[in-house]
Protein backbone atom coordinates (compact mmCIF):
# COMPACT_ATOMS: atom_id res chain seq x y z
CA UNK A 1 0.00 0.00 0.00
CA UNK A 2 1.18 3.50 -0.78
CA UNK A 3 2.26 5.47 2.27
CA UNK A 4 1.22 8.94 1.10
CA UNK A 5 -1.95 8.83 3.15
CA UNK A 6 -2.93 10.64 6.33
CA UNK A 7 -4.57 9.27 9.47
CA UNK A 8 -6.70 11.71 11.44
CA UNK A 9 -6.75 10.76 15.10
CA UNK A 10 -3.99 9.67 17.46
CA UNK A 11 -6.02 7.41 19.68
CA UNK A 12 -5.86 3.62 19.94
CA UNK A 13 -6.83 2.70 16.38
CA UNK A 14 -5.38 5.81 14.76
CA UNK A 15 -1.97 5.13 16.29
CA UNK A 16 -2.17 1.42 15.51
CA UNK A 17 -2.99 2.09 11.86
CA UNK A 18 -0.43 4.84 11.34
CA UNK A 19 2.37 2.70 12.79
CA UNK A 20 1.37 -0.43 10.88
CA UNK A 21 1.38 1.35 7.52
CA UNK A 22 4.01 4.01 8.36
CA UNK A 23 1.52 6.80 7.70
CA UNK A 24 1.52 10.40 8.81
CA UNK A 25 -0.92 10.93 11.66
CA UNK A 26 -2.41 14.22 12.78
CA UNK A 27 -4.25 15.23 15.90
CA UNK A 28 -5.55 18.44 17.36
CA UNK A 29 -3.06 20.50 15.34
CA UNK A 30 -5.35 19.92 12.35
CA UNK A 31 -8.79 19.84 13.91
CA UNK A 32 -11.30 18.58 11.30
CA UNK A 33 -14.09 20.49 13.01
CA UNK A 34 -12.62 23.66 11.44
CA UNK A 35 -13.62 23.09 7.80
CA UNK A 36 -11.77 26.02 6.09
CA UNK A 37 -8.52 25.10 7.85
CA UNK A 38 -9.07 21.41 7.10
CA UNK A 39 -9.61 21.95 3.39
CA UNK A 40 -6.56 24.18 3.17
CA UNK A 41 -4.41 21.56 4.89
CA UNK A 42 -5.62 18.68 2.71
CA UNK A 43 -5.24 20.71 -0.47
CA UNK A 44 -1.64 21.48 0.46
CA UNK A 45 -0.78 17.94 1.67
CA UNK A 46 -2.52 16.28 -1.30
CA UNK A 47 -2.67 12.76 0.19
CA UNK A 48 -3.79 9.76 -1.86
CA UNK A 49 -6.19 8.78 0.92
CA UNK A 50 -7.38 9.89 4.34
CA UNK A 51 -8.39 7.61 7.21
CA UNK A 52 -10.70 9.03 9.84
CA UNK A 53 -9.92 7.52 13.24
CA UNK A 54 -11.26 10.54 15.13
CA UNK A 55 -13.99 9.64 17.55
CA UNK A 56 -15.24 10.10 21.10
CA UNK A 57 -15.78 6.82 22.91
CA UNK A 58 -15.35 8.25 26.38
CA UNK A 59 -13.32 7.32 29.43
CA UNK A 60 -13.61 5.03 31.20
CA UNK A 61 -16.41 3.98 28.80
CA UNK A 62 -19.10 5.31 26.48
CA UNK A 63 -21.28 6.46 29.37
CA UNK A 64 -19.05 9.57 29.21
CA UNK A 65 -20.80 10.43 25.95
CA UNK A 66 -24.17 10.64 27.71
CA UNK A 67 -22.95 13.64 29.74
CA UNK A 68 -20.72 15.20 27.05
CA UNK A 69 -23.03 15.35 24.07
CA UNK A 70 -21.63 18.44 22.37
CA UNK A 71 -18.07 17.05 22.41
CA UNK A 72 -19.32 13.68 21.18
CA UNK A 73 -21.27 15.28 18.32
CA UNK A 74 -18.24 17.30 17.24
CA UNK A 75 -15.89 14.31 17.23
CA UNK A 76 -18.21 11.65 15.86
CA UNK A 77 -20.41 13.58 13.42
CA UNK A 78 -19.03 16.98 12.48
CA UNK A 79 -15.42 15.81 12.10
CA UNK A 80 -16.50 12.86 9.97
CA UNK A 81 -18.75 14.99 7.76
CA UNK A 82 -16.10 17.68 7.24
CA UNK A 83 -13.45 15.11 6.33
CA UNK A 84 -15.82 13.30 3.99
CA UNK A 85 -16.87 16.38 2.07
CA UNK A 86 -13.37 17.87 1.94
CA UNK A 87 -12.03 14.61 0.50
CA UNK A 88 -14.91 14.42 -2.00
CA UNK A 89 -14.21 17.96 -3.17
CA UNK A 90 -10.47 17.33 -3.51
CA UNK A 91 -10.75 13.87 -5.05
CA UNK A 92 -9.16 12.05 -2.10
CA UNK A 93 -10.13 8.48 -1.20
CA UNK A 94 -11.77 8.73 2.22
CA UNK A 95 -11.93 5.88 4.74
CA UNK A 96 -14.16 6.31 7.78
CA UNK A 97 -13.87 4.02 10.79
CA UNK A 98 -17.47 3.64 11.80
CA UNK A 99 -19.12 1.40 14.36
CA UNK A 100 -21.21 -1.73 14.23
CA UNK A 101 -22.75 -0.72 17.55
CA UNK A 102 -25.72 0.74 15.70
CA UNK A 103 -27.72 -2.48 15.83
CA UNK A 104 -29.35 -4.55 18.53
CA UNK A 105 -30.13 -8.26 18.17
CA UNK A 106 -29.26 -10.95 15.62
CA UNK A 107 -31.83 -10.22 12.89
CA UNK A 108 -33.53 -13.62 13.24
CA UNK A 109 -30.20 -15.42 13.28
CA UNK A 110 -28.92 -14.17 9.94
CA UNK A 111 -27.12 -11.10 11.22
CA UNK A 112 -27.55 -7.51 10.09
CA UNK A 113 -26.28 -6.77 6.61
CA UNK A 114 -25.03 -3.43 5.36
CA UNK A 115 -28.43 -2.85 3.77
CA UNK A 116 -30.37 -3.21 7.03
CA UNK A 117 -31.22 0.16 8.60
CA UNK A 118 -29.73 0.69 12.07
CA UNK A 119 -32.18 -0.15 14.87
CA UNK A 120 -30.27 1.19 17.90
CA UNK A 121 -31.13 4.88 17.61
CA UNK A 122 -32.06 6.18 21.04
CA UNK A 123 -30.94 4.00 23.95
CA UNK A 124 -27.35 5.27 23.75
CA UNK A 125 -26.01 8.65 22.61
CA UNK A 126 -22.78 7.24 21.19
CA UNK A 127 -24.78 5.02 18.83
CA UNK A 128 -26.87 8.00 17.73
CA UNK A 129 -23.76 9.89 16.66
CA UNK A 130 -22.35 6.93 14.73
CA UNK A 131 -25.65 6.56 12.86
CA UNK A 132 -25.73 10.28 12.08
CA UNK A 133 -22.15 10.10 10.78
CA UNK A 134 -23.08 7.36 8.33
CA UNK A 135 -26.04 9.39 7.13
CA UNK A 136 -23.83 12.45 6.67
CA UNK A 137 -21.35 10.44 4.60
CA UNK A 138 -23.96 8.70 2.45
CA UNK A 139 -23.22 10.77 -0.66
CA UNK A 140 -19.46 11.24 -0.28
CA UNK A 141 -18.24 8.07 -2.03
CA UNK A 142 -16.45 7.07 1.18
CA UNK A 143 -15.35 3.66 2.42
CA UNK A 144 -17.17 3.14 5.72
CA UNK A 145 -15.87 0.30 7.88
CA UNK A 146 -18.05 -0.74 10.82
CA UNK A 147 -15.79 -1.98 13.62
CA UNK A 148 -16.95 -3.54 16.89
CA UNK A 149 -15.18 -3.97 20.22
CA UNK A 150 -11.63 -3.99 18.82
CA UNK A 151 -9.41 -6.74 20.23
CA UNK A 152 -5.64 -6.41 19.90
CA UNK A 153 -2.67 -8.68 20.57
CA UNK A 154 -0.78 -6.34 22.93
CA UNK A 155 -1.76 -4.56 26.15
CA UNK A 156 -3.52 -1.22 25.75
CA UNK A 157 -6.20 0.41 27.89
CA UNK A 158 -8.47 0.58 24.81
CA UNK A 159 -7.94 -3.06 23.90
CA UNK A 160 -11.11 -5.01 24.77
CA UNK A 161 -9.01 -7.61 26.59
CA UNK A 162 -7.65 -4.96 28.96
CA UNK A 163 -11.09 -3.42 29.42
CA UNK A 164 -12.63 -6.75 30.39
CA UNK A 165 -9.82 -7.50 32.84
CA UNK A 166 -10.91 -4.47 34.89
CA UNK A 167 -14.48 -5.71 35.35
CA UNK A 168 -15.39 -8.15 38.14
CA UNK A 169 -18.43 -9.20 36.10
CA UNK A 170 -18.91 -9.64 32.33
CA UNK A 171 -21.82 -10.73 30.15
CA UNK A 172 -22.28 -14.00 28.28
CA UNK A 173 -24.11 -12.51 25.29
CA UNK A 174 -22.49 -13.48 21.94
CA UNK A 175 -21.44 -10.52 19.81
CA UNK A 176 -19.70 -9.63 16.58
CA UNK A 177 -16.21 -8.27 17.23
CA UNK A 178 -13.10 -7.14 15.32
CA UNK A 179 -9.55 -8.38 15.87
CA UNK A 180 -7.13 -5.60 14.97
CA UNK A 181 -4.21 -7.76 13.70
CA UNK A 182 -6.54 -9.39 11.17
CA UNK A 183 -8.26 -6.14 10.25
CA UNK A 184 -5.11 -4.24 9.31
CA UNK A 185 -3.91 -6.19 6.24
CA UNK A 186 -7.44 -6.20 4.82
CA UNK A 187 -7.68 -2.46 5.41
CA UNK A 188 -4.53 -2.10 3.33
CA UNK A 189 -6.03 -4.12 0.48
CA UNK A 190 -9.27 -2.11 0.55
CA UNK A 191 -7.31 1.13 0.33
CA UNK A 192 -5.02 -0.21 -2.39
CA UNK A 193 -8.06 -1.22 -4.45
CA UNK A 194 -9.81 2.10 -3.75
CA UNK A 195 -12.92 0.33 -2.50
CA UNK A 196 -15.90 2.46 -1.49
CA UNK A 197 -19.18 1.68 0.21
CA UNK A 198 -20.16 0.38 3.64
CA UNK A 199 -18.83 -2.86 5.13
CA UNK A 200 -19.31 -4.73 8.38
CA UNK A 201 -15.63 -4.91 9.34
CA UNK A 202 -15.86 -7.72 11.88
CA UNK A 203 -14.68 -11.31 12.07
CA UNK A 204 -17.10 -14.07 11.10
CA UNK A 205 -18.86 -15.72 14.03
CA UNK A 206 -19.90 -14.62 17.49
CA UNK A 207 -18.13 -14.51 20.84
CA UNK A 208 -18.99 -13.22 24.30
CA UNK A 209 -17.01 -11.28 26.86
CA UNK A 210 -17.17 -14.33 29.13
CA UNK A 211 -15.76 -16.49 26.32
CA UNK A 212 -12.82 -14.12 25.96
CA UNK A 213 -12.08 -14.13 29.68
CA UNK A 214 -12.28 -17.93 29.80
CA UNK A 215 -9.78 -18.07 26.94
CA UNK A 216 -7.62 -15.53 28.77
CA UNK A 217 -7.58 -17.84 31.80
CA UNK A 218 -6.58 -20.80 29.66
CA UNK A 219 -3.90 -19.04 27.62
CA UNK A 220 -2.55 -16.10 29.61
CA UNK A 221 -3.28 -16.21 33.33
CA UNK A 222 -5.35 -18.87 35.15
CA UNK A 223 -5.36 -16.71 38.28
CA UNK A 224 -7.69 -14.09 36.84
CA UNK A 225 -11.12 -14.28 38.42
CA UNK A 226 -14.43 -12.96 37.13
CA UNK A 227 -18.14 -13.61 37.37
CA UNK A 228 -20.93 -13.26 34.83
CA UNK A 229 -24.02 -11.08 34.86
CA UNK A 230 -27.23 -10.70 32.90
CA UNK A 231 -28.00 -7.98 30.38
CA UNK A 232 -30.62 -6.56 32.73
CA UNK A 233 -28.00 -6.27 35.47
CA UNK A 234 -25.65 -4.52 33.04
CA UNK A 235 -28.40 -2.10 31.99
CA UNK A 236 -29.05 -1.25 35.64
CA UNK A 237 -25.50 0.05 36.17
CA UNK A 238 -24.88 1.95 32.90
CA UNK A 239 -26.20 5.34 31.79
CA UNK A 240 -26.76 4.22 28.21
CA UNK A 241 -27.80 0.74 27.15
CA UNK A 242 -25.17 -1.37 25.41
CA UNK A 243 -25.47 -2.70 21.89
CA UNK A 244 -25.33 -6.49 21.54
CA UNK A 245 -25.56 -7.60 17.95
CA UNK A 246 -24.61 -9.97 15.17
CA UNK A 247 -23.30 -8.43 11.94
CA UNK A 248 -23.38 -10.39 8.70
CA UNK A 249 -19.98 -10.53 6.95
CA UNK A 250 -21.06 -11.98 3.59
CA UNK A 251 -20.49 -8.74 1.67
CA UNK A 252 -16.83 -8.59 2.69
CA UNK A 253 -16.28 -12.31 2.11
CA UNK A 254 -17.92 -12.23 -1.32
CA UNK A 255 -15.24 -9.74 -2.39
CA UNK A 256 -12.54 -12.17 -1.19
CA UNK A 257 -11.66 -10.17 1.91
CA UNK A 258 -11.55 -12.83 4.61
CA UNK A 259 -10.84 -12.48 8.32
CA UNK A 260 -10.47 -15.61 10.49
CA UNK A 261 -13.36 -16.92 12.58
CA UNK A 262 -13.58 -14.90 15.79
CA UNK A 263 -12.62 -17.66 18.26
CA UNK A 264 -9.52 -18.55 16.24
CA UNK A 265 -8.66 -14.86 15.88
CA UNK A 266 -9.04 -14.16 19.61
CA UNK A 267 -6.85 -17.17 20.41
CA UNK A 268 -4.16 -15.75 18.13
CA UNK A 269 -4.40 -12.38 19.86
CA UNK A 270 -4.16 -13.94 23.32
CA UNK A 271 -1.13 -16.05 22.44
CA UNK A 272 0.70 -12.93 21.30
CA UNK A 273 -0.68 -10.97 24.26
CA UNK A 274 0.89 -13.55 26.58
CA UNK A 275 4.28 -12.95 24.97
CA UNK A 276 3.96 -9.21 25.59
CA UNK A 277 2.95 -9.86 29.19
CA UNK A 278 6.08 -11.94 29.72
CA UNK A 279 8.21 -9.13 28.35
CA UNK A 280 6.54 -6.62 30.68
CA UNK A 281 6.77 -8.81 33.79
CA UNK A 282 10.13 -10.39 33.01
CA UNK A 283 8.59 -13.82 32.58
CA UNK A 284 7.04 -13.88 36.07
CA UNK A 285 3.46 -14.09 34.83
Amino acid sequence: MKTNGIVFGKGFLGTRISKYFSLKSVGREHNPVNYPSLEKFLSSANPAFVINAVGATGRPNIDWCENHKSETLESNVLAAANLGYACLKLGIHFIHLGSGCIYQGNNQGKGFSEQDPPNFYGPQFYAITKILAEKALADTNALILRIRMPIDNSPNERNLIDKLLKYPKVICKPNSMTTVPDMLPILGRLIQNKVTGTYNFVNPGLISAADIMNMYNEIVDPRHQFNTMSLSELDSITLGKRSNCYLNTDKLANMEYHMPEIHDAVKGCLLKYKEYQKQITGGKK
